[in-house]
């Protein structure tokens, strides 16, 4: 079957080769910068635009007071606001996930067999390129962009190291080691990157320790010049990262709202189909995405055992073995210590996943079998594209709110964190509103503020909270809307109950996807019930005067 080799790949011309490289890269940026018009910025991403927005001079320290990041995604992102849109907003997010395309073709270019090169390289460069979750995860204005590039800076250097490693077991500190500094300085940096951009990435930064001492142990053969090498990095990657040890120790506690639940066995399995079988959308386990989802990851399990027949133990130490070691400390975290898996965080470990898929499917020998599933997963990859996200869409929203009012609205949002997303789009859209975020401005973080069930967080529903709702939309007149984002720790019919029940008829917008966002418009309506509004009558298309039943939110109770 030789008409179906990869070998044909390593026979194209030099210049089409690189021409061919080009169209892709090309086409990746396009497919990115086309998604981030698609998506309107979300709650996560309007957080990164207030910080970023904070003076250079103090944004460091507002930020170690008010997020629980580490703030260099924060600056990173403030050189590209000056940009109009949302674009200014992700580009940052988007230039570091295009930066890791190279890196990935690098680092499968250097694994592969002599004659397999170019095919491997391409094929890992499409995956990634194709891929729905790194083309959804390139727009999205928040770390893990980033973090991802830091932990694939770090991956192919240690590609090289164990490719090449009579020039790697060389100490960098002699002159005979010149030709060993880049990829030691790549690895040093990405390492110092990682707990910088997010605190997860000590998790990522630990486990790229293990690798590499298991590397010196197995494939450096114990030498010495590359136990100084490793040393140097991790003493640089260390004394860089010293600075935010304090401010990672106070915010250990800090956002207790933020409530990640523990995945049962389903989950577990849910977010790996998710995260390592491109399944990004699959919320109930559909059976055609499912599968390939499946395929997609026994495939990189096949691999495995496939590297570990061959004599060489680089390829498997840093695909395999990395993937297996940092995802095993995800998981033993998680049910130890705190829950931290979440599909997002986990995707950085996808740049040595693709390039251990283009080992698999590109290896020799390759069956015909291997030769069309690789084909097919491509495009898989690519049909991806095709499927619609949910999106809410806030520019809509605000533009009907403020042209149906004679005056600016009044726009209620509750916790006071959800009043950072309307001001991102009322600014944007130069469009006025009255924001009154409940019970203080943002970044209120007093602790004396608790939840029902007795943790602190972000001000919510409390007495003060409803005293001064009370207070500013009693006999009013204005038009006045309440944004409630449905957070686990709190009701919001603990709000709708108490106090709108008594003085407005509501009812939210329909259309929205999800109940985690729930947009009222209030009007005055003292004396009557919420069933009884269809007597006020009329064509207002805002109200269909029927209450809606959000009784299954009730988790914890009210909070008054």
């Amino acid at each position: 079957m030789k008409e179906l080799s990869y070998n044909m790949v390593s026979k194209v011309p030099q210049r089409l080769w690189f021409l061919v490289l080009a169209l892709l890269a090309i086409l990746f940026v396009v497919l990115r910068l086309n998604r981030s018009h698609e998506i309107e910025v979300g709650l996560d991403e309007a957080f990164t635009w207030y910080f970023a927005s904070q003076p250079l001079n103090l944004l460091a320290n507002y930020v170690s007071e008010y997020d629980v990041h580490p703030p260099l995604f924060y600056l990173y992102t403030k050189l590209f606001l000056y940009f109009e849109g949302d674009i200014g907003l992700r580009l940052g997010a988007i230039i570091a996930e295009v930066l890791t395309l190279p890196l990935i073709f690098y680092s499968a270019y250097r694994l592969a067999d002599e004659h397999e090169k170019r095919a491997a390289g391409l094929f890992a460069l499409i995956l990634v390129g194709l891929s729905f979750n790194m083309v959804d995860m390139a727009m999205y204005a928040r770390p893990y962009s980033c973090l991802y590039f830091a932990f694939t800076l770090c991956f192919s250097a240690l590609c090289w190291i164990v490719t090449d490693t009579k020039k790697a077991s060389e100490s960098i500190l002699k002159k005979s080691g010149r030709s060993a500094v880049l990829p030691y300085v790549a690895l040093g940096s990405g390492l110092a990157m990682l707990p910088w951009l997010h605190n997860l990435g000590l998790l990522y930064a630990a486990s790229l320790g293990i690798v590499c001492v298991l590397i010196w142990c197995k494939t450096l053969k114990f030498s010495r010049g590359a136990f100084v090498n490793f040393l140097v990095v991790a003493i640089v990657a260390t004394l860089l990262y010293i600075p935010h040890v304090d401010d990672l120790m106070r915010q250990l506690g800090f956002a207790t709202d933020y409530w990640i639940e523990s995945p049962s066995i389903k989950g577990l399995v849910r977010i790996t189909l998710q995260v390592f079988g491109q399944g990004w959308n699959i919320s109930e386990l559909n059976p055609v995405t499912t599968t390939f989802a499946a395929l997609l990851c026994l495939s990189g399990v096949i691999a495995t055992f496939f590297l570990l027949r061959t004599k060489s133990s680089g390829p498997f130490l840093v695909t395999s073995a990395l993937i297996t070691i940092t995802l095993f400390s995800f998981i033993l975290t998680t049910y130890l210590v705190k829950p931290v898996i979440l599909n997002r965080t986990l995707i950085p470990m996808l740049g040595p996943w693709f390039v251990l898929l283009a080992l698999f499917f590109t290896g020799n020998p390759a069956s015909l079998v291997r030769k069309i599933l690789g084909l097919a997963m491509i495009i898989y990859f690519g049909a991806a594209h095709f499927q619609s996200s949910p999106s809410m869409p806030w520019k809509q929203i605000l533009t009907e709110i403020t042209k149906d009012s004679d005056t600016p609205p009044t726009i209620v949002t509750v916790p006071n964190t959800a009043a950072v997303l309307i001001d991102y789009h009322a600014k944007k859209l130069e469009l006025p509103v009255d924001l009154v975020p409940l019970p203080r401005e943002f970044p209120a973080t007093d602790r004396s503020y608790r939840y029902p069930d007795g943790t602190r967080g972000v001000p919510a529903l409390n007495k003060e909270a409803m005293t001064i709702l009370e207070q500013k939309l009693t006999g009013s007149s204005r038009d006045t809307w309440v944004y409630l984002r449905a957070y686990w720790a709190f009701d919001p019919d603990a709000l709708l109950k108490p106090f709108l029940d008594k003085h407005f008829c509501y009812h939210p917008i329909d259309g929205l996807p999800g109940r985690l966002h729930i947009i009222l418009r209030l009007k005055n309506g003292d004396g009557l019930q919420s069933n009884e509004c269809t007597a006020m009558g009329g064509a207002d298309k805002y109200f269909p005067y029927v209450r809606p039943d959000y009784g299954h939110l009730n988790l914890l109770g009210s909070a008054l």
